[in-house]
């Protein structure tokens, strides 16, 4: 009975000999060429390489199959002489043995012990907002009620800062201004706050710092800057860094000193307002200090020859390029201030077309993109009052 199960299972079937003999070949020959190894088919062909590189190549399975048939090397490998260096291995890069370090010249080790950016601030406990509040800029063009409540609070935060340096944190606030001095000049509105600080509180000490200033090109606000509050400090001017260190070397601020320098101080006050005043009828002067060294100088110059220009006095058309050219150059935000609303007054009713209405454009255009600061306000200002 079970020979008679086995006999009839469709698997005993397949698997005889017998029967498998028996049966009738039922595959084609495209078929069997399918079963086929691919290196047996007759069909096999290297086109594909061939077709796009125009070169004859075995194909990769077969490299591969010849790879894997291969036996793996079996080089002697041959030890390094005695005494010569170890071999290093190609695929790995080769080790660099340490050599010895240098020690750090003198003045390398200088540089490292200032600059240390691990080493804590010694201004860590400064309210340096304080110090910002102090220097704190009031750029023209703001309206006069802002004007003067950024007076007062600055003001307020200069008296605190004065008493600051009296107490027990004197001495840091003192060495944290004089290198607000030497390495803020880059921030040149904050520096002339600071240094109008110096002049307030006659801060002589920071006077050498303050000086670094005049070393800088004539023509930019840096060393305007420099210049101006030295001669506010010394009550007389200094040309450059030789001629204030010639000054003062040597010099033992004492108090009679002191008092000569208010002297001197007080003195230059007087010139100037006297200058001033005889600006007012003299017109061909006012062109003439429209150059001055003195900022304060300049400003009086050219509030005067606007106010002739308003009043109609001589050719506008004389006095309107000798302001423009000066605008051009100006880089103290006040006298700026002074020139361009004159300008502005003078032009805003003429055509867009006319040439001194497009030379102030193109200047107004150019000083916003020129390193010049404190002066935005007023280049937006006197765009928006030009005709277009």
């Amino acid at each position: 009975m079970l020979a008679l199960l086995g006999a009839l299972s469709p698997w005993a079937r397949a698997n005889d000999p017998a029967q498998t003999q028996a049966q009738a070949p039922r595959t084609s020959p495209a078929l069997d060429d399918l079963l086929r190894s691919p290196l047996d088919r007759p069909s096999f062909e290297t086109w594909s390489w061939a077709a796009w590189t125009g070169e004859q190549r075995e194909p990769v399975f077969a490299l591969d199959l010849q790879a894997q048939d291969a036996e793996p090397s079996q080089d002697e490998v041959t030890p390094p002489a005695e005494g010569a260096p170890p071999v290093a291995d190609p695929v790995e890069p080769p080790v660099v043995l340490e050599t010895e370090v240098a020690p750090p010249t003198e003045s390398e080790a200088a540089v490292e012990s200032v600059v240390d950016a691990s080493a804590p601030s010694p201004f860590a406990d400064l309210d340096l907002g304080l110090f910002a509040r102090s220097v704190a800029p009031v750029p023209p063009g703001i309206p006069e009620s802002r004007v003067k409540a950024r007076t007062s609070a600055r003001a307020t935060a200069r008296a605190e800062l004065a008493a600051a340096l009296e107490g027990p944190d004197g001495e840091a606030w003192s060495a944290f201004l004089q290198e607000q001095l030497r390495y803020g000049q880059d921030a040149p509105t904050t520096w002339r706050g600071l240094a109008d600080l110096v002049v307030e509180f006659e801060l002589f000490e920071l006077a050498p710092a303050l000086a670094t200033g005049l070393e800088s090109d004539p023509a930019e606000l840096v060393f305007q800057v420099s210049r101006h509050t030295l001669g506010e400090l010394y009550g007389r001017d200094f040309t450059d860094l030789a001629d204030f260190e010639s000054f003062t070397e040597g010099l033992d601020l004492t108090p009679g000193t002191r008092r000569l320098l208010g002297e001197l101080r007080t003195a230059r006050a007087g010139s100037r307002a006297r200058l001033l005043e005889l600006l007012n009828y003299d017109r061909d002067a006012a062109v003439e200090h429209l150059v001055d060294a003195d900022p304060v100088v300049r400003a009086g110059a050219a509030s005067v020859l606007a106010t002739a220009l308003a009043a109609g006095e001589g050719e506008a058309s004389a006095l309107l390029p000798v302001l423009l050219d000066r605008l051009t150059v100006e880089r103290w935000p006040n006298v700026a201030a002074v020139l361009l609303d004159a300008a502005g007054d003078a032009l805003e009713a003429r055509p867009a077309g006319d040439p001194m209405v497009e030379r102030l454009r193109r200047g107004l255009a150019d000083a916003t993109g020129a390193p010049t600061t404190g002066v935005e306000l007023l280049v937006a200002t006197g765009l928006a009052r030009l005709p277009w």
